[in-house]
């Protein structure tokens, strides 16, 4: 967002610092806050088999070392997310607290 307020020469800058800490993501530029959602919505830009790209020994099964890989199924049928719209301030420390419990009471639903 705000590209319109540093120079090219300073978003390089910033996109070479980004490419550092994710070389994956796709960095989509905009100028008050005007995206294509297209670019950003239903893109299904996280998986989980892809992590192994960035550490080859995040799924090994043993801290003495990368065991022999086995190939890993995650089921991930029960993730979702959601957005909300409300009117007025947001309590956020309340919700928080919302969200805890009812994560604490009715995960397995």
């Amino acid at each position: 967002n705000k590209v319109d307020l540093v120079t090219p020469e300073a978003l390089d800058a910033l996109k070479e610092v980004i490419a550092t800490i994710n070389r994956f993501a796709t960095i989509v530029t905009c100028k008050r806050s005007e995206v294509d959602l297209s670019k950003i919505v239903g893109i299904s830009a996280f998986n989980v088999e892809r992590c192994v790209d960035l550490d080859p020994a995040l799924f090994g099964d043993s801290a003495d070392g990368p065991e022999p890989k086995k190939p890993k199924i995650h089921d991930l049928s029960m993730v979702s997310s959601c957005g909300i719209a409300i009117e007025g301030m947001l309590d956020v420390p309340k919700f928080n607290m919302f969200m805890a419990e009812l994560l604490q009471t009715r995960a397995a639903d």
